[in-house]
């Protein structure tokens, strides 16, 4: 998962520091009023730093399956491509620095390259993590399963590119 509220560290350091901060020896009932109130507050500290951990959390596992579908669309779309022969599309989904070599093999394949791209069994994701993602390509090919890594770099904001499969 991606990385969760920078408060969230912070934050129990900062509590833990005033919760403990406020220890009485002669027990709690001679605590002043304001040492309650602090303690009070603490804790509603405490709820809402979890709170707030909690939905960066599930808003960093929301992106994660957004991107998760878009990567997939990518990659569906460039299998698309090359059963149609249309490798120039292809090629635009393909990371600019390995660009050049899958031109090279997709011109050699040429012939072959739809039977080649009809063999998928599963598409896996792996992990993401910052600008990388890893998916695991399980395929078929004359009755023998195989496995392939495609991995996949944002290299411009928001633009992700196939770099290697």
């Amino acid at each position: 998962m991606r990385a969760s509220s920078p408060l969230f560290g912070f934050g129990w350091f900062y509590v833990c520091k005033h919760l403990f901060a406020f220890q009485n020896p002669f027990g709690h009932a001679t605590l002043s009023s304001a040492i309650h109130q602090k303690r009070r507050m603490m804790r509603k500290i405490i709820i809402l730093l979890i709170a707030i951990s909690t939905i960066s959390i599930y808003q960093a596992y929301a992106n994660d399956r957004d991107l998760d579908k878009q990567l997939r669309n990518k990659w569906n779309l460039m299998i698309t491509y090359l059963k149609e022969g249309n490798k120039e599309k292809a090629l635009e989904l393909i990371d600019p620095f390995t660009r050049k070599d899958y031109a090279v093999m997709f011109e050699a394949l040429k012939d072959q390259m739809p039977q080649i791209v009809s063999t998928p069994v599963d598409f896996k994701l792996i992990e993401i993590r910052d600008n990388f993602a890893k998916y695991e390509l399980i395929t078929k090919e004359k009755g023998i399963l195989y496995s392939y890594e495609v991995i996949f770099f944002e290299r411009i904001k928001g633009q992700w590119f196939i770099s290697e499969f």
